[in-house]
């Protein structure tokens, strides 16, 4: 007996994803969806959950969008060529991360006010890392499948690493603005450079093979994987985002703007 209903409950459970899909495709809810099948709760939103993303208001599986427009793409993607990221949930759901140290929280603001409508408050934490302290601010973006674009953009390296995307076109003098608040530093050098440890050897080529064809901009790849730019270069740099960097952000061009000083 406990064999026989064993085994019809294994029958029952087998879902049909032809017929699911064909009934979501109707527009039926989840509950309609149940009534008709005779599937389980649990099974039915299981499948969806993993297949089509984040339950909605009426109890209906949709995609959650948030209109990203094109200055925001600009400004996200360069941001990604530092230290931000985007997350699967699963297939239909996105979301992402922007962590900064405490004493880049003007940056952290300025950032998260142009990204607003597509992100949450800024949060506090403080990290421990054996005997230190590093207290942090940070915000999220809401789960949006719009920002499946610079999922499949920037993750495309061995088992979806992150690495510098085969297409840069939004890599105008705005993104290169947030990327270098993001993670570029002054140089002792006389010029400037930008953390770039987490791309490989292949996208650090690509990327500077369109700064110089795209902008003229000569930069090299150090053995540390930081890329570093050439003193004229980093003038040209300097000049093509300098309208974009915010006040507090400006001493990181000490080095190529004497004014800066």
């Amino acid at each position: 007996m406990l064999v026989c209903l064993y085994i019809r409950c294994m029958i029952r459970t087998k879902l049909d994803k032809e017929l699911l899909e064909k009934l979501y495709s109707e527009n039926k809810s989840y509950k309609e969806i149940i009534n008709l099948t005779g599937y389980s709760k649990s099974s039915v939103n299981g499948y969806f959950w993993k297949n089509k993303g984040k339950v909605e208001e009426n109890r209906r599986f949709r995609r959650r969008l948030i209109d990203i427009s094109q200055k925001q793409k600009e400004i996200l993607f360069g941001t990604l060529l530092g230290d931000g990221n985007i997350q699967k949930q699963c297939l239909n759901s996105f979301i992402g991360r922007f962590n900064h140290s405490i004493n880049q929280e003007i940056y952290c603001n300025n950032l998260r006010e142009r990204l607003e409508n597509l992100t949450s408050v800024i949060r506090y934490a403080s990290l421990k890392n054996k005997e230190k302290v590093y207290n942090t601010c940070y915000f999220t973006l809401k789960n949006n499948y719009n920002l499946k674009e610079f999922y499949d953009m920037f993750y495309i390296g061995e088992n979806n690493k992150k690495d510098v995307p085969l297409n840069l076109d939004l890599l105008t003098p705005e993104a290169m603005a947030y990327w270098f608040m993001d993670d570029g530093t002054a140089s002792s050098n006389c010029s400037i450079s930008i953390a770039t440890y987490y791309f490989s050897i292949e996208g650090l080529l690509r990327l500077k093979n369109y700064l110089y064809s795209k902008y003229s901009i000569e930069i090299t790849i150090r053995k540390d994987f930081k890329i570093y730019f050439k003193a004229e270069s980093g003038k040209l740099f300097y000049n093509l985002v300098k309208e974009f960097i915010i006040p507090e952000m400006l001493y990181k061009f000490r080095f190529v703007d004497p004014l800066l000083i």
